[in-house]
């Protein structure tokens, strides 16, 4: 576990760990206006790997690629 993702729900205080990859870095972004996607910054940190910018999905729970190549020190989502 390298930066696996954990979400705290505000309400009930309790902890979920939704993106868990033993062997890559994962660096959570920004949050959607609606609460229902995630910019993650992923890297698998492979010889041949670069920087990606993911998106994970509530509803979906899946985490996409987005963006692939060199990326910024932030990203934002806009409404």
């Amino acid at each position: 576990m390298l930066d696996d993702v954990c979400v705290r729900d505000m309400r009930t205080g309790a902890v979920t760990t939704p993106i868990q990859s033993p062997k890559a870095w994962e660096h959570p972004f920004a949050w959607s206006p609606d609460g229902q996607y995630l910019l993650v910054k992923y890297d698998s940190y492979t010889g041949a790997s670069s920087e990606e910018l993911r998106v994970w999905s509530v509803k979906a729970r899946t985490l996409t690629p987005f963006v692939t190549g060199p990326l910024s020190k932030a990203a934002f989502v806009s409404p």
